[in-house]
């Protein structure tokens, strides 16, 4: 017996399916090529003087787990840090990179830029003076992207775990004048680091004691 839907005429059809996939996008997972934009017109990376950054080296990369901040970073950087590509400095505060990996099982995964005064591979506690990490609410940073050629920019940093940031102004032309600011930070002295946990945990004890 025939039903309404078999009677719909071919546009129709055609109008459902377009429906549908807006409703239910494909999974984009698989092999994706992001391009990493740092540079001119777009964002700049500095040092904690206000100087742009020189040298530098970033990295685009997820967390198994755990959020850094500055007590645990060197330690999160050798466990749970999955950087899928990497770069050094471009310019003087400039960095471009074209990042391929294939996303297949970290679908759902947030995406951060990592940036060094210089490259942290082997001993993060004694190659880093400078670090600074970033994130973005912007669609692109979440695996999988909604375009099929995402764009990390630096202009699109909303949250800094690392370090600090200064959204640019759109310039009407595609782009922002004056650029947004990715500002580093110095990456504690064991002693400070060693004193501030002293100190975290004496806090903690006081207020115990007093409830």
């Amino acid at each position: 017996m025939p039903t309404h839907f078999s009677r719909l005429p071919d546009r129709w059809w055609l109008f459902l399916l377009l429906l549908s996939l807006a409703v239910c996008p494909p999974s984009r997972a698989g092999l994706i090529t992001y391009n990493v934009v740092v540079s001119a017109g777009d964002s700049f990376a500095y040092d904690p003087g206000g100087s742009l950054l020189n040298p530098g080296h970033l990295e685009l990369g997820w967390f198994t787990s755990g959020s850094p901040d500055a007590s645990n970073a060197a330690n999160l950087h050798g466990t749970d840090w999955n950087a899928l590509g990497s770069t050094s400095l471009f310019a003087d505060g400039e960095f471009l990179a074209t990042v391929n990996f294939d996303n297949t099982g970290i679908v759902g995964e947030q995406l951060h830029l990592w940036l060094f005064d210089s490259d942290p591979a082997g001993d993060y506690a004694s190659n880093i003076g400078l670090h600074g990490l970033y994130t973005s609410s912007d669609l692109d940073w979440l695996v999988p992207a909604t375009n099929t050629s995402p764009t990390i920019a630096g202009s699109d940093v909303n949250s800094a775990l690392l370090g600090s940031f200064t959204a640019g102004t759109p310039n009407g032309f595609g782009g922002f004048s004056p650029e947004a600011r990715l500002t580093l930070s110095a990456v504690p002295e064991p002693s400070g680091l060693l004193l501030s946990l002293v100190l975290a945990t004496l806090i903690t004890f006081n207020r115990r004691r007093r409830v």
